[in-house]
Parts: C-alpha cells; sequence; structure tokens
C-alpha cells in the first residue's frame, strides 16, 4: 500500500505530524508533496520520498493535482485547509484521507463572514472526504457536526512522551513558549500576561521565535525576551532552562510545541481553547489576568506547583493512553479499500 501525503505548509507541526504517521506504519509506503514554506527547515525521514515545490499556490494545487492523478496512491493524505482544498479537483476516484491541523474557520483573525464561508466549504467537501483523520476529539467532534455521514478517526500526531520527565522546579522565576510570531499563538496576549506578572514579581518572560516585527515589538516592549529561531537542539537546552511553559494560541489542533515542553520536563499552562481542553491540558483564561493570576500562583503559593506538573503528567497518561486512539494502519487499510 502507498499513501501520498500532500501539505502546503510542509514545515514546523505538519512535518513532525507525517513523519510520525510513517514511523507508526512502517509496513506503508509513505511519500510527500509539499510546497516548502519560507523561514522553515523541511526534512523527513530517510525511508520517506519527499518532493518539494515552490511558486504560488495556483502552481502547487495545478502540480499535485497532476501528481495524484498520475502515479494513483492507495490514499491520499491531505494535510492542512488549503490542501484541504484539493477535494474540490480530485478526481471522484480518489480516496482522501483529510487531517486539517485545525479547520480555517476556527481562526479568530478572520471576519465573520470569512469564516462563515470556510465553513460551507468545509461542509461541502466533507462529501469528497473517504476519512476524517482527526489530532484532537475537538477536531473529531467538528468534523462528525459537519457531515454526520463522514467517517472520521482520532490518531495522536505526537510520539510518546516520558510523563516522569515533567517536574515541579521554581528555583528559576522564568517562563517560556515557542513558536512564530503571528496571530495564532497571539503573542499580543502573551505580552500582556508578561506585562502584569512582570509588574509585581521577578518573574521573566522569553519567546523563542520570530515573525511579524510589529508583533514582535510588542513582545519586546512588554519586557519579554525574544530569541529569534534556534536550532532545535538550542531549544531543548533553552527549555529545561526554564521553569514553567505557557501556551496562549488563539486556535490549535495539537502543537508540536507543547510536545516538546513536557518532554523537556515542563509543566505547561494554556490558554483555554476548546482542542486544547479536549486534550486534557491545564488551561487557565482565557483572559490575560486569568493566565497572569494562574502564572503568578505557580511560582507564589505553596503547592500550586507541584499541582500543576501533576496536572502536566496526566495530560501526558492520557496522550499515551494508546486505547484512546484508533490504529493508523486499520484507517488507511479502510480507506483503500474503499470502491
Amino acid at each position: 500500500m502507498r499513501v501520498l501525503h500532500v501539505t502546503e505548509a510542509h514545515g514546523g507541526g505538519v512535518q513532525t505530524a507525517i513523519s510520525h504517521f510513517a514511523a507508526l506504519t512502517p509496513d506503508i509506503r509513505h511519500s510527500v508533496f509539499a510546497r516548502s514554506r519560507p523561514g522553515e527547515s523541511t526534512v523527513s525521514p530517510s525511508d520517506v520520498d519527499l518532493r518539494l515545490v515552490s511558486g504560488s499556490m495556483r502552481e502547487f494545487f495545478g502540480e499535485a493535482r497532476r501528481t495524484i492523478v498520475r502515479e494513483r496512491p492507495d490514499v491520499v493524505h491531505l494535510h492542512s485547509s488549503w490542501a484541504g482544498a484539493l477535494r474540490a479537483t480530485l478526481p471522484r476516484r480518489t480516496r482522501v484521507a483529510y487531517s486539517p491541523h485545525c479547520f480555517a474557520f476556527e481562526r479568530t483573525d478572520l471576519t465573520s463572514a470569512a469564516r462563515r464561508g470556510y465553513r460551507t466549504a468545509e461542509r461541502v467537501l466533507a462529501t469528497r472526504t473517504a476519512m476524517l483523520v482527526a489530532v484532537s476529539p475537538d477536531e473529531q467532534e467538528i468534523g462528525r457536526r459537519l457531515r454526520p455521514a463522514m467517517r472520521t478517526s482520532l490518531i495522536s500526531n505526537l510520539a510518546p512522551i516520558d510523563e516522569l520527565a515533567v517536574r515541579a522546579y521554581t528555583a528559576t522565576r522564568n517562563v517560556v513558549t515557542v513558536g512564530r510570531i503571528g496571530a495564532q499563538k497571539d503573542p499580543a496576549l502573551f505580552a500582556e500576561v508578561a506585562r502584569i506578572v512582570s509588574a509585581s514579581s521577578g518573574i521573566s518572560f522569553t519567546w523563542v521565535g520570530d515573525g511579524d516585527p510589529l508583533l514582535r515589538a510588542t513582545l519586546e516592549e512588554a519586557g519579554v525576551r525574544v530569541t529569534g529561531w534556534l536550532a532545535a537542539p538550542d531549544v531543548t537546552a533553552l527549555l529545561r532552562g526554564h521553569a514553567l511553559y505557557l501556551h496562549t494560541a488563539a486556535w490549535e489542533a495539537s502543537p508540536m510545541s507543547l510536545a516538546e515542553a513536557m518532554t523537556a520536563g515542563l509543566p505547561t499552562l494554556c490558554r483555554r481553547i476548546p482542542s486544547l481542553e479536549s486534550l486534557g491540558y491545564p488551561c487557565a483564561g482565557p483572559d490575560a489576568a486569568d493566565l497572569a493570576e494562574a502564572v503568578t500562583r505557580y511560582f507564589t503559593v505553596r503547592g500550586e506547583s507541584d499541582a500543576l506538573a501533576a496536572a502536566t503528567r496526566a495530560t501526558i497518561r492520557g496522550m499515551n493512553d494508546p486505547g484512546l486512539y484508533d490504529d493508523l494502519g486499520d484507517v488507511y487499510r479502510t480507506i483503500g479499500e474503499q470502491p
């Protein structure tokens, strides 16, 4: 069996998810057709064929369709909402698995009209989907509401994590996050939390990553240290030198950065959004004042750091439980056997 993964955003979490899916199904031949994204490295396991294209989205869609029609893989696995739009152009016989990695209509930086448009498009395109491969219970439930007749599955996009690595550590009073500086990660909220907390304590804040210059300036004006992009080993080393990971994203699927933080041993505190709640992450907010209070209590109230570390370990136990997820090999074979 051959699975062709298609994405216009190969890099970061999608790249990691595809590599993990390939590792889960070593008996299946995987290949990737992707559009490279400026500013992000693109790698794949040695046993996964990777074809990168550049150029406009129109060129990407055209070449992706031609590749699928020519090669006729058993399953085409589309990753991200943009790649999901290919469903409108593919031959009816194409067996499609679809992982939105957060539906576009969940973006809070769009107008209401735009979000309604994306939702309508997803509802129509759901009729061209053999199976939705969701990476969070919330994403799976959204898919079921879009089209109750659409088959869905739940697959973890993260490798198992050692829960014993997570510990409460407050000797250093510092908070960190990792990600692209853009609307999704809501750096303005992170900056406001830093401003509130730092005004009355010695707690420092660090953002690992780069992006929008204006939003970076917002972070720096609030006293947040911005490192820019770092190599993976340097990110891990930096994480291990911090006491708490704060995730302020406005919309998500199942972010790799949180897994990296837990792997490095950090308790995590997240902004309250449906996808992260459905995965069992410790959440507060969604307002800056609520998050700031939770951060302050972590460092100043006896027992709070131990409680958050325990809650993070409970999150890991849930994510590591194979009984909560479907078998990806069975999912692909079910799709490939459909007429």
